[in-house]
């Protein structure tokens, strides 16, 4: 698997261009086929993790924990976590105090039992907090060797160039990563609106920074491998399948682009989805959250696939 050179104040790292979310661990689910298929993404060349503290309330990442313990791997594993989650419902009452972040990051380096996480973000934004608050706290952090690198997922771009600012001006350590929802359907609003989505407004801002994001629902919930598989020509209704909310006239378009060139070049349309984000001139990361076995493998069958500007043009656009 190809990597992507991760830089960050003080830092360096060779992060696998695929990471491997880690949601699905915690949905009932037995260890073993967790270890199976942790074990399969790391034979499969791939380093990176993705998990957070909110994930199974502390779940994922203990299972994490267990599998490098029992592995003996953690110096192979480049750990994405996040804290400072909303509890419960209301994801409008935010945790971004530094007694919020000091818990989350303690437990979280408990769970996974190491003694440093590689790259932490912050899970979701309260915008009537000040950065320099946050920014210390992570700083703080970063000068113990508890932190290597700090993300922010979630985070509007005008709050991150603001943090940002901050932290140069006064000698601490910015943000280097963002992680939001990106994938090749068409951008709709999400329905939590305390989501960040990579659409043309906020895309050229990234370009320009060339800051790397990891991008969550990478797969768009499987919709394209699904709606080929069911057929593109097949109607839905809502309460059918659970992707029916992303079948809109334009997704259906982009399906069956992504069919026919899946076609012709002999992949699948999972890692055609995949090479969609790994192949764009900003650094991305995306992130897949496979449930079996059998996802897995079709997501990584070709994780360095390599498409030209005219496929990508055609994706895009179409004929």
């Amino acid at each position: 698997m190809l990597y992507y050179h991760f830089q960050a104040p003080g830092m360096q790292a060779d992060v696998a261009k695929i990471a491997m979310g880690t949601t699905t661990l915690v949905e009932g689910k037995e260890l073993s086929l967790n270890f199976e298929m942790l074990d399969y993404y790391l034979d499969c060349g791939g380093n990176c993790l993705d998990t957070a503290r909110r994930y199974g309330f502390g779940e994922s990442e203990k299972r994490i924990g267990r599998w490098m313990k029992q592995r003996q791997n953690r110096h192979q594993i480049f750990i994405s976590t996040k804290g400072a989650h909303p509890i419960g419902q209301d994801m409008h009452v935010p945790r971004l105090s530094r007694a919020d972040i000091d818990q989350d990051l303690e437990e979280s380096l408990t769970d996974l039992g190491t003694d440093y996480i590689d790259l932490y973000f912050l899970h979701r934004d309260d915008v009537n907090r000040p950065v320099s608050d946050i920014m210390e706290t992570l700083h703080r952090h970063v000068k113990s060797g508890k932190i290597r690198a700090i993300g922010a997922s979630n985070w509007s771009v005008e709050r991150i160039e603001q943090a940002n600012r901050f932290a140069k001006e006064n000698g601490m350590t910015p943000f280097s990563a963002s992680q939001i929802k990106w994938s090749f359907s068409e951008p709709l609003p999400p329905s939590d609106d305390t989501l960040e989505i990579m659409d043309q407004k906020v895309y050229p801002w990234y370009l320009k920074e060339q800051m790397p994001v990891f991008a969550f629902s990478s797969q768009a919930k499987g919709y394209f491998t699904r709606r080929n598989a069911y057929g593109l020509d097949k109607p839905v209704s809502l309460g059918q399948f659970s992707w029916v909310s992303l079948d809109t006239p334009e997704n259906r378009r982009r399906a069956a682009r992504i069919d026919k060139l899946s076609r012709d070049l002999g992949v699948s349309i999972a890692s055609l989805v995949l090479a969609y984000l790994t192949n764009d001139p900003l650094p991305t990361i995306p992130i897949i959250g496979c449930g079996s076995m059998d996802t897995l493998r079709d997501s990584l069958s070709q994780p360095d696939l390599i498409l030209t500007d005219e496929q990508l043009r055609y994706l895009r656009e179409g004929e």
